[in-house]
């Protein structure tokens, strides 16, 4: 009996083991405030355009306004194809989040962005990434 199951077997743990999937590109580049200085933190997030069930690629963005996305891990790029975009600001940290919403640091340091940045069908933020890495450098201008 064992002999007769050892195909189904391997075969049930090759198709188990295959990898579905999609691949990415390397993608990345700098977000830029209204005044043209980088956005010093918060995250970004692609979602391929028309395809909400789509799994997103996202990063956090650097000190420097930088940031690579990642799909399935960290900075392993993004889905080929047109994207909707949405930005999130860094926000300052709080002094207790159970009992004092006031935050913590001077909040002025933290950049306020135009909310319509928040969600992806109203950012107007579209960028395409292609199998070129050299193309899929992308710098993001936000506006007041």
């Amino acid at each position: 009996r064992i002999a007769r199951c050892a195909p189904i077997a391997t075969w049930l743990v090759l198709c188990g083991c295959a990898d579905d999937r999609r691949p990415t590109f390397p993608a990345g580049g700098v977000v830029k405030l209204p005044d043209r200085s980088p956005m010093p933190g918060g995250w970004i997030e692609f979602q391929v355009s028309g395809d909400a069930t789509a799994r997103t690629s996202r990063a956090r963005i650097q000190p420097d306004g930088t940031f690579r996305l990642g799909t399935y891990e960290e900075a392993d790029g993004a889905f080929q194809g047109k994207h909707s975009v949405m930005i999130l600001p860094p926000v300052p940290p709080y002094r207790n989040p159970d009992r004092d919403r006031r935050p913590a640091a001077d909040d002025s340091r933290y950049p306020k962005i135009n909310p319509r940045y928040r969600e992806f069908a109203t950012s107007g933020l579209e960028y395409t990434v292609t199998n070129d890495a050299a193309q899929n450098r992308f710098e993001i201008q936000l506006e007041e």
